[in-house]
């Protein structure tokens, strides 16, 4: 059993809103400081009727700096036929000793992934109108 003296705990929420058609599919590419290069993650929620996505890391990446927990869940909001909102939550525990370690962390890597996902779809639905 692992004993742990504290957990501080820390839930960002980052809200991006992005105009997207509403056949939404997820687009997701690892992007993280340069501190570590490969992690492991796996899903632990795959919703498609509520547009959700959650995973954890389960090896390397944040782990390795102390982190105990590293969650990021998206899901998608629908505003009207043409847009919507991308609701980023990220949480993550980190052991007592490395809790200086959570400044290593930002929310720009949800924040790109948004970013991208947005720019493809808008791409995307730009072409199929063409059409």
């Amino acid at each position: 059993m692992t004993d742990y003296a504290t957990i501080f705990s820390l839930k960002l929420i980052s809200i991006c809103i992005v105009t997207l058609s509403l056949s939404f599919n997820f687009i997701f590419i690892e992007l993280g400081p340069p501190l570590f290069t490969v992690y492991k993650e796996k899903f632990t929620k795959l919703d498609n009727e509520k547009r959700l996505k959650e995973t954890e890391v389960v090896e390397g990446g944040y782990l390795e700096l102390g982190f105990t927990l590293f969650l990021i869940r998206f899901e998608v909001i629908e505003k009207d036929n043409d847009s919507c909102i991308i609701k980023s939550t990220i949480e993550y525990d980190v052991k007592e000793e490395a809790a200086a370690n959570a400044s290593y962390f930002t929310i720009d890597a949800v924040a790109n992934i948004a970013e991208l996902s947005k720019n493809y779809l808008t791409k995307n639905k730009a072409a199929k109108d063409e059409h």
